[in-house]
């Protein structure tokens, strides 16, 4: 499932909505607000982003114990994804982000110790690239 841009919607209170492939196909095909999945920090293990939930924007809050994070459910080769982190207290553990993740001048972020971080993160079908805003108030 990607997220793949907004619209505006037309008419009278105008919201902003995402347009997204809801079934991994290549097609866009879903146009409303993303969904929001909870996903369970797991210390000194691998915490699970799952796609095929069917959300775009996933929260967790670190606990005591460093993670790695994964991803499943990715689409078809050949088509991109992306999704949004909200992690709340990163910086007070360390966090691996999965296999081949790229960031802005070739540097991790560093993350909020007691606050919130928003990850972008965007997959091109190879890598991963993660924008982050961090420090979230």
């Amino acid at each position: 499932m990607g997220l793949w841009g907004s619209q505006q919607a037309g008419g009278g209170g105008d919201m902003l909505k995402a347009t997204y492939d809801a079934n991994n196909d290549g097609k866009a095909d879903k146009v409303g607000p993303p969904a929001i999945a909870n996903v369970t920090y797991v210390p000194n293990g691998t915490t699970t982003i799952g796609l095929s939930s069917g959300a775009e924007i996933f929260k967790a809050t670190a606990a005591t114990g460093p993670t790695t994070w994964a991803v499943t459910g990715m689409p078809a080769a050949g088509f991109g994804t992306g999704f949004v982190l909200d992690l709340t207290n990163g910086g007070s553990q360390t966090q691996t982000m999965p296999a081949g993740t790229k960031y802005s001048k070739g540097l991790a972020p560093t993350l909020t110790v007691s606050g919130k971080d928003r990850l972008i993160f965007d997959h091109d079908g190879t890598n991963w690239t993660v924008t982050a805003l961090t420090d979230i108030k």
